[in-house]
């Protein structure tokens, strides 16, 4: 499971198949998901030679080869770093998606977490925050 994080087929196969790579991808249901298995068996991943950095992450060059055509894709920044940061908006729906995921905290606790987040430096007691990661 930790592995199929960082193999980059199976992200790929991921991502195309669902929009997106969240947490459940990587628990026992997605890890036994077929599908994915079947399209990452079809990703080839070639290293770019003019890239002199084996260890960034950007830029990335995409070629997907379908039915009916090529799609090119070229990533100059991943989504979230430095570069390319998230918005308020998606940082946001990020920590309430993975808040929720867990389902073992009070559900409301998220809203409270971003209200907190949003206002950190005026927090006087660092227990108000701990309180609201207590599991429920």
């Amino acid at each position: 499971p930790q592995s199929a994080r960082l193999c980059l087929p199976y992200c790929v196969a991921v991502a195309l198949l669902y929009g997106d790579v969240w947490i459940n991808h990587f628990e026992a249901e997605g890890l036994a998901d077929d599908a994915i298995y079947d399209l990452a068996s079809r990703v080839e991943v070639v290293q770019d030679p003019d890239n002199k950095d084996p260890q960034s992450h950007a830029p990335v060059y995409l070629d997907i080869y379908t039915k009916d055509g090529t799609i090119h894709e070229e990533l100059h920044a991943l989504k979230g770093s430095p570069e390319s940061p998230l918005t308020e908006e998606e940082a946001m729906t990020k920590v309430r998606r993975a808040w929720n995921h867990t389902g073992k905290l009070d559900p409301d606790g998220a809203d409270r977490l971003v209200s907190l987040m949003d206002r950190l430096e005026e927090v006087g007691d660092i227990g108000e925050l701990t309180s609201i990661l207590t599991v429920a």
